[in-house]
């Protein structure tokens, strides 16, 4: 008799327990994973065509000028071989095209788009990767629960490591985060 008592104690121990459904930070990181689909990619597009003329750098579409900062980006990329430069005589006089191309170094961090005519004259690169680096804490409020969180940059290519060096707060190493949570009967998901 007391065995059937102790087994049914454990038991309701173990139904219980798995019914409650307690949000630790280690299942959250696990939905919020799935759900957002970790790791991801972080990019940047640069411009591709630019025209030179009348003492600044001019883009093409729509026609605008660009602050010459542009030109120590163009310097870095040509420099370290991530991109090549050629010139063609523009529109007028004293007004050249520039194109920047990938390099076969470079290749492997260009992104794909499906429709290539649809970015002309941008070129969108990696910059890197986002991964969960860890949960900071959950906030629960019945059904829901915010669960905050930090991203790590990780696997930087080049094109990001002139990024981040140029502009390090637009590039920090780790951004902090939240998601919000929705608990079902079968468990939490990303509230959408």
């Amino acid at each position: 008799m007391r065995r059937l008592f102790y087994a049914t104690l454990i038991m309701m121990c173990v139904a219980t327990t798995a019914c409650s459904q307690n949000l630790t930070r280690a299942t959250a990181k696990e939905i919020i994973t799935r759900s957002l689909h970790f790791p991801t990619t972080d990019t940047r597009a640069i411009l591709a065509k630019y025209v030179w003329g009348n003492g600044h750098y001019w883009q093409m579409s729509p026609p605008a000028i660009i602050d010459d900062s542009v030109r120590p980006e163009i310097m870095y990329l040509t420099s370290h071989f991530l991109m090549t430069e050629s010139y063609v005589p523009g529109p007028g006089v004293g007004y050249n095209y520039i194109w920047l191309e990938f390099t076969d170094q470079s290749r492997p961090f260009m992104v794909k788009h499906s429709d290539p005519n649809q970015y002309n004259d941008y070129h969108t690169v990696k910059i890197c990767d986002f991964i969960i680096d860890e949960i900071t804490g959950i906030r629960t409020n019945g059904d829901t629960a915010v669960v905050e969180y930090t991203l790590r940059r990780t696997n930087w290519t080049p094109f990001g490591e002139y990024y981040r060096q140029v502009d390090p707060d637009k590039y920090p190493e780790v951004v902090e985060q939240s998601t919000e949570l929705q608990k079902y009967d079968d468990g939490w998901r990303v509230k959408k």
